[in-house]
This record gives structure tokens, sequence and C-alpha cells, in this order.
């Protein structure tokens, strides 16, 4: 009887296994094409002088360390002068209001806190991040 049941269970692995196999009918994940078109998030660039402040103000330089600016020397998150180097706005803005969408090489997600920052404070973090990394 043992011996019956295990070659049914056996039988019947292989038979859902072959049922698996049959790609007839299979759905794709994802649409083939895509109507319509996404709009690009709205890049404001602000004043970079203004940024500096809000990064010291903010903390950040107690995490990141920026090239040049006094009181952002932190080693906890990346050399933003470096790790930022040639990114565009969009790039940039996004690490800001969503700090673990990219995560550098060599850092952990989840340890930057969320973005508490108002619109303008971002645009302006956006331009001292784009001047002292060389950004577009």
């Amino acid at each position: 009887m043992r011996r019956v049941l295990l070659l049914f269970a056996v039988a019947l692995a292989v038979g859902l296994g072959v049922a698996a196999c049959n790609s007839e009918g299979t759905v794709a994940p994802l649409p083939e094409t895509v109507e319509g078109e996404l709009e690009a998030p709205e890049i404001t660039i602000g004043d970079a002088t203004a940024g500096a402040g809000t990064f010291i103000s903010a903390g950040c330089g107690g995490c990141h360390a920026i090239d040049g600016l006094d009181g952002a020397a932190g080693a906890v998150g990346p050399n933003l002068t470096a790790s930022l180097a040639g990114q565009d706005a969009a790039y940039i803005q996004q690490g800001i209001v969503s700090p673990d969408a990219v995560v550098a090489e060599g850092f952990a997600a989840g340890i930057m806190p969320a973005n508490s920052l108002s619109d303008t404070e971002v645009a302006d973090v956006l331009a001292l991040l784009l001047e002292s990394s060389g950004g577009s």
C-alpha cells in the first residue's frame, strides 16, 4: 500500500511538472505595448547657496560629505560629490525625495530618513548637489 501511494505521488508530481511546462496559454506578465505617455516629474532647480544652508541645517552633512562644504563631512552615507558625479537633475532629485529608490554601492537601504524638506528646500539642495557634483 505504501509503495502504491509513493508511486501515485511520483506520478502526480511528474504530471504536474509536465503540465507546468506547457506554455500554451501563458499570459505575459507585462503588456507588450504601452498606450499613452508617462509624465516626467517636474524638476525645479533652486539656489545652491540656500541649498547649502538647508543641507547643513537639516543634518544631511552629518552623514554625507560634499567636497568643500563646511559641515558636510559625514561618512555614514556616500560622499555626494563623488557618487553623484555626472548625474542629471532627475536622478539627484529622486535620491532626495525617495532615498531608497537607488542606493549607492556599499551602503544599505533604509538608513536615510524620509524626505521632510519643502519643495523649495528640495530645489535648493538639488541646485547644491548639481553644482558640487558637476551634474547636468
